[in-house]
C-alpha cells in the first residue's frame, strides 16, 4: 500500500489498484508500481473531457488531482463505507501485465480477467485497463492483438504513460458526473451499513439507470440542476479541541446507553425529508469535487450540507461533512489559493489560538459527531476470529448483528486527526513543509533523522509549540483504541494497530509503541499463517510470496522484547564447529532485572508461539532458552519443563529439516543453555595424618648427611606458610563441587569433570542429577601422576543434546577484590553522574555506552588466578600401633605429677622413614597463650605465665641420639613426658615424620607428614598451697614477752644469731581422698647460706586436713640495680607495657616486689608423693605473692642499728638481758646507738634520733615506722614523751647530725647523755634517716608522681637517685630505774 493512503488528505485522492497479473517476476513488478509512484500529481488541464467535474480550462486557480497507488485490492470493509464517501471506492483498476512471463499478449489478457472475476463486485472499479510492458518482438506492432483488444502496450515510459494516466482520470471523473446525475434523481440516501453497499457505487449499475430519467444520464455536459455553484469557502465554527473526549470514554459510554436504536426514517413530513436528502447530496457531491480537485466547489457544497444535518440521524454524515471541509481548507493552504489565519494571543474573551487551531477544531467536532453515531451493540456480540472473518471473505460474522460503520469511520478519523496534529507537532507549526506532507504524506524531518531523536530532543524541540503536546496527541490516538476493534476484520485491525505504533514510535513513547507492536505482530501472524496456509498471497497471483514475511515478524518481535527490556542474547542452535555466541551465562544479580516480568514472560510466550507458527525452529530454540534461562523463577515447575521440552523437539525437527533440505544428516547441537551449574569447587583437605608439610634447610645444612640431619630437622620442621593446597603423588585427590539448579525441575548433567592444566592428572567424569531449585554437591576424583604443579582451572559440563561447556572458577584474591572494588567505585562514581532512568536503563543501551570501556580504563582486568594444588612426591605413612594408656586417648594426672606415655608407630607404606620430630599441643597453652595475647596481664602475671609455659611444659620429649629409622611394615616406640596442670583439659602429640634419604640429590626443601596422637587429659586438685608469710626469727627475751621469738626446740638458733634469717611459713590444704607427702626444701644455693639449720622439712597431710610447714630462709639483699630493672618477658614480645597509670614509686616497689618474689620461688623447692605408690610431682609456689611486709621481713635492712647504755662519771649500768638495762636515779648515763654501714655502697649522711616507745609491754605502737621530725606526734608518741620526762631528762636534743659521712662497710656511735630522776621504767627507740639534697628531694618527688617529670617513668627510674634510707633499731632499749646503787644487779 501506498505511503498516500494513509496522508492526511487522503480522501481527496483518486484510488488506483495496481493488480499484478501473474504470473509476473518480482523484480519486474517492483520496478513498475515504483514508476507509476511517480504520478502522484497530476495537472487538471493535463486531463481532457469537459465534465462538470474537469477542471474548468480558464480557472485562474491551479488545480491539482491527487493519486493515490495501491498494490493490492481494497478491503470490502473499506469500500462497504463509499455510501457515506466515494473517497472509500476504488476508482481504477490497472493490471501489470508483464510480457517476458506470458506466452503472449492473448494469454495475459486472459489472466487479467481471470483475476478481475476472481474479485467481489465490491472490490471492482468503474474504469479497468491491462498495461503490458516491456513487450517481445512482434507485439509491439500496430494494432491490436487478437483477444487482447483491451491491453494496452506501453513501449515508452515516459510522455506515454503520463498521457495514459491522464486518460485514466478522465475516465474516472466522467463516471463521477453519472454517479452525481444518479444520486440527484435518488429517492432517499440510506447511511452506509457495513456489507451493504448501494447499487449505484457498483462498477456494474446499468440497473439502477434504467429507473433514472432519461435525461438525468443523456446530458453529460452539464452538471445535475442541484449541484451547488458557489465558490466560496465558508468557515465552519466547531466546538474547540479542548472539548473533545478523551481516551476510551466517550467510546465507553456509546455501548453503556439505554435508547432504543437509531432509526434512519425521518420523521413526518416532506420538507423534513427533502432536507435531509438534498444536506446528503450536497455532501456527497463535495466529496466528488474534492476527488477531482475543485476545491472551491467542494467547500460550497459542504457549507450547503453543514445546516441541512443538524437531525441525530444525520450525526455521521455531519461528522464527514465537518471533517472534509478541513481537508479541503488544507488543501487550499497547500494551493495558496487562501492563507491561513493569523495567530490570536490569549486574552480575557478567548485563549490563545494557532492558524491551525479552527483545522483542529473542525477535526475534533467530526469526532464528536462520529462518536454519536455509534450502534448500540447487543450482550450477545462477540468478537469473531481473526482467521474465521478471513474465510468468510473479510466481513466478520458479528456485522450481520452489530453494525461497524461508524467505528470504522470513527477510527481512520481519529488516526487522520492524530496524524494531523503529529504532523502539525513536527514540523512546529502549519508551515509549507507541513502543508506538503499533510497532502503528500509522509513524516516530518524531525522523526527521519538518524540516528532517531532522544527524549531529550523531543522535550526540547516541544517547547516551539507550547499550545500542543505530545500528550495530546497521544491522547487523540488512544481514541482509536477501544473495544469495537476487536469486531475489525484482521486487515483493519492491522492498518489501525501499525498506525499508532508508527505514531507513539515518532512521539517517543516506546512502550505504548511495543503495546500496538504486539497487536501488529499478532494480526500479521494471522494473515501469514492464512497465507501460507492457502499457498497462495492475497491477492494470489505474486510467485513464492508466502515463503517470505518471517524475517519481518521475528524483527518485530525483537524490537517489542528490546522494549521490554528482554536481552535477546542467549543460546541458540549450533553446526558442528561453529563458535558460541557470546552471552551472560551467570544469573542476573538481585536488582538488576529490567522491566516488568509479567510482561516479559507474555511477550516470550507470544514469540515462542510466533516461531512456531511460522515454523522457524532456531527462534523457538532462542526464545524458549531465553524465557527458560532469564525468567523461569516466575514460572511454574511444569511450564519450565515443558520449555525444555519445546527446545529438545526443535531440535529435532530442526536436524530432520536440515537433513531433508540438504540430503545429508548435519550434526546440529545446542549450545550450553542452563547458567552455570557450579557454584564453587573445593578441594578436600586431607586428612591431618596424610597432608604433607614443607620444611626448609639452609643452605650449609643441605651438604650434611642424612644421618646427621635429625638435630637440624627438629628446629627447622614446620608446616607450610605457602596458601596452595598441598597433595602427595599417586593418591587420589578429592574435590567438593556445588551445583546450583534455579528451575522447578531436575537438572540432568551427562557428563561433568574437572578442567586442569600442568601435571597430568587422570579426571574421573561422572554424571549427575541436580534436585529441583536446590543446591547439590558432589564429589569429583582424580590422580596426579607426576610430581609438580597441578592448575585446577574449573569444570567441564555437558547436557543432552549440548556441546561442552567449559566453566571456569578463578579464585578471588586480594587484587582482583581490589580491582573489582575500584571497577565498581568507578561504576557507581560514572553512574551517579550521568543517570539513565526508565527506557534508557534498556540492557540493549546500556552495553552501547562507552560505560563499560571507560572502566575497563579505570580497572583493567587481570589474569584470573586459579586454584593451584603442589603435588610433591610419593610420601610414607605411619600409623600408631599401641599405646602404654589403660585408657584409649584418657590420661588422669594430680596437680603437678610427672608421667610417661609410651606410644608404638607402624609404617604401613613401602617407603622408610628416617626422620622423627616430636611437637605438642595442649589446651593450658592456648588459654594461656591468649591471656598473654589479649594483653590484660600485668607484667609479673604475664612473667609467671610465660615462665610457666616455658619451664613446666604439659608435654615434653628427648630426641635419641641414634638417627631414626623406621623400614617398612617396621615399628618404633617414643617416650613423652607429661606434667598434670589445673584447666588442661585435652592435648595432642604431633608425630613428624618424612622420608628423606631419596636418590635425588639434596634439596633445601623436603616434606614432611604430621601424625596426630590426641589425648582427653583429667587434672584433679590433690593439694593448694596457700597463705606463705615471712616471720623474723628473734632470740628468745623474757623481759619482753610480746617480742617476736622462735620458741621451737628443734629449730633454737645457736648463740650467736646473727638475726640474718626469717622463717618461711605456708599452709598446704589437701583436697583429695587420699593422704601426701610435702617436703619443702631449700635449694643449694639457699643451704650454703643457712648451713646452721636443716634445709628440708616433710609433712604428711591427711584427706581434707591443712598443714603449716616452716622453714628456716636466710634472708637477701639485692643490689638497686637488679631491683630497677624492668621486669622482663620470656616471649616474643618487644614491649611490656603496664595496664595500669602507676606513679614512680609504686612502680619501683612493685619491680623490687617481683625480684625479691622470684628469689623467694628460687630458693625453695616443693614436691609431694602418694605413699604406697609411685606417684610424685611438684607444687609450684609461683602463684604466690610477695606483699611489702613480708618484703620487709625477707629483705636485710641496710643498716646496723644497735642501742646500749653507758654510766658515766664512775655511775654503774648493768646489762640484765636482751635489750634491758638498769640504773639507778640521779645517776648519769649515755644511750648509745652504734650505726653499721652493710649494703649501702655510696657514703651517707646520717640524721640519729631518740623515739620514746609506751612502757606497756602489750602495746607494739613502736614497730610502726618512724615519724619524720616535722611531722606532729600522734596521740600515743605523745604519751610515750609524757611518760618519759616525768622519769628521765636529757642533756641536748634526742636528734644528732654525724659529724662526717658514713662509707660503705664503716660505722659510727652517737651519744645522748640523760639523768633518771624518778624511778620507773622507760623505752627508746633509735631512728636513723637520711639526709639528703634539694635536687635529690625534686627528683624523687617526681618519680614519686608529686610533680611533672619531663622524661617517662623509665628515665625518672634510672636519675632518680637511690632511695632515702630510714631505718630504726630491730628492737628497743628498755631502761629500768632504781633507788639506790645497792638495788644494781652485779
Amino acid at each position: 500500500m501506498s505511503v498516500r493512503a494513509d496522508a492526511f488528505c487522503a480522501p481527496a485522492h483518486l484510488n488506483i489498484i495496481l493488480l499484478p497479473v501473474g504470473p509476473i517476476r518480482r523484480e519486474a513488478w517492483q520496478r513498475w508500481v515504483e514508476r507509476m509512484e511517480q504520478f502522484r500529481e497530476v495537472k487538471g488541464a493535463d486531463v481532457p473531457g469537459s465534465t462538470p467535474f474537469h477542471p474548468p480550462p480558464l480557472s485562474p486557480h491551479p488545480h491539482t488531482i491527487h493519486l493515490s497507488f495501491h498494490t493490492a485490492p481494497l478491503p470490502a470493509s473499506v469500500t462497504s463505507l463509499a455510501a457515506l464517501s466515494p473517497a472509500y471506492l476504488p476508482h481504477a483498476i490497472i493490471g501489470i501485465l508483464d510480457c517476458p512471463s506470458h506466452p503472449s499478449l492473448a494469454a495475459g489478457a486472459a489472466a487479467f480477467q481471470s483475476t478481475l472475476a476472481r474479485l467481489p463486485d465490491v472490490q471492482r472499479a468503474r474504469v479497468e485497463r491491462c498495461w503490458a510492458f516491456e513487450p517481445c518482438e512482434g507485439e509491439d506492432q500496430a494494432g491490436p492483438a487478437p483477444g487482447a483488444e483491451d491491453v494496452v502496450v506501453v513501449e515508452d515510459t515516459g510522455f506515454y504513460l503520463s498521457t495514459l494516466v491522464a486518460d485514466v482520470i478522465a475516465s474516472i471523473l466522467a463516471g463521477f458526473h453519472s454517479m452525481a446525475a444518479t444520486i440527484e434523481y435518488l429517492p432517499s440516501i440510506t447511511t452506509p451499513s457495513l456489507g451493504l453497499i448501494p447499487p449505484y457505487l457498483l462498477a456494474n449499475s446499468s440497473a439502477i439507470h434504467h429507473r433514472l430519467p432519461s435525461n438525468a444520464i443523456s446530458a453529460s455536459a452539464s452538471p445535475p440542476s442541484s449541484l451547488p455553484r458557489s465558490t466560496s469557502a465558508g468557515v465552519l465554527s466547531a466546538p474547540s479541541l479542548a472539548r473533545t473526549p478523551s481516551g476510551l470514554g466517550a467510546q465507553a459510554n456509546l455501548f453503556s446507553r439505554s435508547a432504543s436504536p437509531r432509526s434512519d426514517t425521518p420523521p413526518p413530513g416532506t420538507g423534513q425529508r427533502r432536507k435531509k436528502i438534498d444536506g446528503r447530496q450536497s455532501k456527497l457531491f463535495g466529496d466528488l469535487y474534492l476527488l477531482a480537485g475543485r476545491l472551491n466547489d467542494a467547500i460550497s457544497s459542504y457549507n450547503d450540507a453543514l445546516p441541512q444535518l443538524r437531525t441525530p440521524a444525520d450525526a455521521l454524515w455531519l461528522g464527514a461533512a465537518t471533517e472534509n471541509l478541513a481537508i479541503a481548507q488544507v488543501l487550499q493552504y497547500w494551493h495558496q489559493t487562501e492563507e491561513p489565519p493569523p495567530p490570536l494571543p490569549a486574552d480575557k474573551s478567548h485563549p490563545a489560538r494557532e492558524p491551525w487551531s479552527p483545522l483542529a477544531d473542525k477535526l475534533a467536532s467530526a469526532l464528536v459527531l462520529y462518536a454519536k453515531a455509534f450502534p448500540l451493540p447487543s450482550p450477545f456480540d462477540r468478537p469473531t476470529s481473526s482467521l474465521a472473518s478471513l474465510a468468510n471473505g473479510g466481513v466478520p460474522e458479528a456485522f450481520t448483528r452489530f453494525d461497524l460503520t461508524a467505528p470504522l469511520i470513527y477510527t481512520r478519523a481519529v488516526l487522520r486527526f492524530a496524524r494531523f496534529l503529529l504532523t502539525i507537532w513536527g514540523c512546529a507549526g502549519l508551515t509549507p513543509d507541513c502543508l506538503n506532507l499533510l497532502v503528500r504524506g509522509g513524516v516530518p524531518s524531525i522523526f527521519t533523522s538518524s540516528p532517531s531523536p532522544s527524549p531529550a530532543r523531543l522535550l526540547a524541540h516541544g517547547t516551539r509549540i507550547p499550545l500542543l503536546s505530545r500528550a495530546t496527541i497521544t491522547e487523540v490516538a488512544s481514541q482509536a483504541h477501544g473495544p469495537f476493534i476487536l469486531f475489525f476484520d484482521p486487515t483493519e485491525q492491522l492498518r489501525v494497530f501499525s498506525a499508532l505504533a508508527a505514531i507513539h514510535a515518532q512521539l517517543g513513547f516506546r512502550r505504548r509503541e511495543a503495546f500496538f507492536l504486539r497487536e501488529v505482530e499478532a494480526r500479521e501472524l494471522d494473515l501469514v499463517v492464512l497465507t501460507r496456509n492457502s499457498g497462495r498471497g492475497t491477492n494470489g497471483v505474486v510467485a513464492g510470496e508466502s515463503t517470505h514475511g518471517s524475517e519481518d515478524l521475528l524483527a518485530v518481535l525483537e524490537s517489542v522484547c528490546d522494549v521490554y527490556g528482554i536481552d535477546l542474547r542467549g543460546p541458540g542452535l549450533l553446526i558442528e564447529g561453529e563458535e558460541s555466541a557470546a552471552f551472560p551465562r551467570d544469573l542476573p544479580r538481585q536488582g538488576d532485572h529490567f522491566g516488568w516480568p509479567a510482561l516479559q514472560v507474555a511477550l516470550l510466550r507470544d514469540a515462542i508461539a510466533v516461531s512456531e507458527a511460522l515454523p522457524d525452529y532456531p527462534s523457538i530454540i532462542r526464545f524458549s532458552l531465553i524465557l527458560l534461562r532469564t525468567l523461569h523463577a516466575h514460572l511454574s515447575p511444569a511450564e519450565q519443563y515443558h520449555l525444555s521440552l519445546i527446545a529438545a523437539r526443535a531440535l529435532v525437527a530442526a536436524r530432520q529439516s536440515a537433513g531433508a533440505d540438504t540430503g545429508t544428516d548435519k550434526k546440529l547441537e545446542l549450545d550450553f543453555w542452563a547458567p552455570d551449574p557450579v557454584v564453587s569447587l573445593e578441594v578436600v583437605l586431607l586428612s591431618p595424618d596424610r597432608v604433607p608439610h614443607e620444611n626448609a634447610l639452609t643452605s650449609e645444612e643441605v651438604d650434611v648427611p642424612t644421618a646427621a640431619r635429625q638435630g637440624l630437622y627438629r628446629t627447622k620442621t614446620r608446616a607450610s606458610s605457602s596458601a596452595k593446597s598441598v597433595a602427595a603423588q599417586n593418591e587420589p585427590i578429592e574435590f567438593v563441587v556445588t551445583l546450583q539448579n534455579p528451575f522447578g525441575f531436575d537438572l540432568e548433567l551427562q557428563s561433568i569433570e574437572l578442567s586442569t592444566s600442568g601435571v597430568p592428572f587422570d579426571a574421573e567424569p561422572t554424571s549427575v542429577s541436580i534436585p529441583a531449585a536446590s543446591l547439590h554437591s558432589i564429589a569429583l576424583r582424580g590422580v596426579a601422576t607426576e610430581p609438580g604443579m597441578l592448575v585446577v582451572r574449573g569444570c567441564k559440563v555437558r547436557m543432552a543434546d549440548t556441546r561442552e561447556h567449559e566453566i571456569l572458577l578463578p579464585l578471588s584474591t586480594a587484587d582482583e577484590q581490589k580491582r573489582k572494588d575500584k571497577a565498581r567505585n568507578a561504576r557507581l562514581e560514572l553512574e551517579g553522574r550521568v543517570k539513565f532512568v526508565g527506557l534508557d536503563a534498556r540492557p540493549s543501551l546500556a552495553r552501547e555506552r562507552p560505560l563499560s570501556a571507560a572502566l575497563a580504563k579505570v580497572a583493567p582486568p587481570a589474569q584470573p588466578t586459579f586454584l593451584e594444588i603442589n603435588i610433591v612426591p610419593e610420601q610414607p605413612l605411619l600409623r600408631i600401633r599401641s599405646t602404654s594408656l589403660a585408657t584409649h586417648g584418657a590420661l588422669m594426672l594430680y596437680d603437678g605429677e610427672l608421667s610417661v606415655v609410651e606410644v608404638e608407630l607402624e609404617n604401613v607404606s613401602s617407603l622408610p622413614v628416617d626422620f622423627v620430630s616430636l611437637s605438642f599441643e595442649d589446651s593450658w597453652a592456648a588459654a594461656a597463650q591468649l591471656a598473654l595475647a589479649e594483653g590484660n596481664l600485668c607484667a609479673a602475671e604475664a612473667y609467671e605465665l610465660e615462665s610457666d609455659l616455658a619451664d613446666r611444659p604439659v608435654f615434653a620429649w628427648t630426641p635419641p641420639t641414634e638417627p631414626v629409622s623406621i623400614p617398612p611394615d617396621g615399628t618404633y616406640t617414643l617416650n613423652v613426658q607429661c606434667i598434670g596442670k589445673v584447666g588442661c583439659t585435652s592435648g595432642s602429640i604431633n608425630i613428624n615424620y618424612g622420608h628423606l634419604d631419596r636418590a635425588s640429590p639434596p634439596s633445601p626443601l623436603f616434606h614432611t607428614r604430621r601424625l596426630a596422637f590426641p589425648l582427653l587429659v583429667t587434672v584433679h586438685t590433690n593439694l593448694e598451697c596457700h597463705a606463705i608469710d615471712l616471720l623474723r626469727l628473734d632470740t628468745p627475751s623474757s623481759s619482753s614477752p610480746t617480742s617476736p621469738s622462735f620458741h621451737s626446740s628443734e629449730h633454737s638458733p645457736p648463740a650467736d644469731w646473727t638475726n640474718d634469717q626469717c622463717l618461711f611459713t605456708a599452709d598446704v590444704r589437701n583436697r583429695f581422698g587420699q593422704p601426701f607427702e610435702v617436703t619443702f626444701e631449700l635449694s643449694a644455693d639457699a643451704v650454703l647460706d643457712a648451713s646452721a639449720f636443716d634445709h628440708c622439712t616433710t609433712r604428711l597431710v591427711p584427706p581434707g586436713a591443712t598443714a603449716r610447714v616452716a622453714l628456716p630462709l636466710p634472708r637477701l639483699r639485692l643490689p638497686d640495680a637488679e631491683t630497677t630493672q624492668p621486669i622482663p618477658s620470656r616471649s616474643d614480645r618487644q614491649y611490656v607495657v603496664s595496664q595500669s597509670a602507676a606513679s614512680g614509686s609504686d612502680e619501683r616497689t612493685s619491680r623490687e616486689l617481683f625480684w625479691y618474689r622470684e628469689a623467694l620461688s628460687k630458693s625453695i623447692r616443693a614436691t609431694w608423693k602418694e605413699p604406697g605408690t609411685n606417684r610424685r610431682g611438684s607444687l609450684s609456689l609461683r602463684g604466690q605473692r610477695l606483699t611489702k611486709s613480708m618484703l620487709e621481713v625477707f629483705q636485710r635492712d641496710p643498716l646496723d642499728v644497735r642501742l646500749s647504755v653507758e654510766g658515766t662519771l664512775g655511775n654503774a649500768v648493768r646489762h640484765r638481758k636482751g635489750d634491758t638495762w638498769r640504773t639507778t636515779v640521779n645517776e648519769f648515763a649515755d644511750v648509745v646507738v652504734s650505726v653499721h654501714n652493710y649494703y649501702i655502697e655510696r657514703d651517707l649522711l646520717l640524721q640519729v634520733r631518740l623515739e620514746p616507745v609506751p612502757r606497756d609491754p602489750y602495746d607494739l605502737s613502736w614497730t610502726a615506722p618512724p615519724i619524720p621530725a616535722s611531722t606532729p606526734l600522734p596521740a600515743t608518741s605523745a604519751a610515750a614523751w609524757s611518760q618519759t620526762a616525768n622519769l628521765a631528762v636529757f642533756d641536748g636534743l634526742l636528734s644528732r647530725v654525724l659529724p662526717s659521712a658514713l662509707a660503705p662497710n664503716e660505722h659510727a656511735t652517737v651519744r645522748f647523755p640523760f639523768a633518771p630522776v624518778a624511778e620507773g621504767r622507760v623505752a627508746f627507740r633509735a631512728v636513723v634517716e637520711e639526709i639528703e639534697g634539694k635536687a635529690a628531694r625534686v627528683r624523687r618527688r617526681a618519680l614519686a608522681g608529686k610533680k611533672k617529670w619531663k622524661g617517662g617513668i623509665e628515665e625518672a627510674m634510672q636519675e632518680a637517685p637511690p632511695e632515702r634510707v630510714v631505718q630504726f633499731a630491730q628492737r628497743p632499749l628498755v631502761v629500768e630505774v632504781v633507788g639506790a646503787a645497792e638495788d644494781l644487779p652485779t
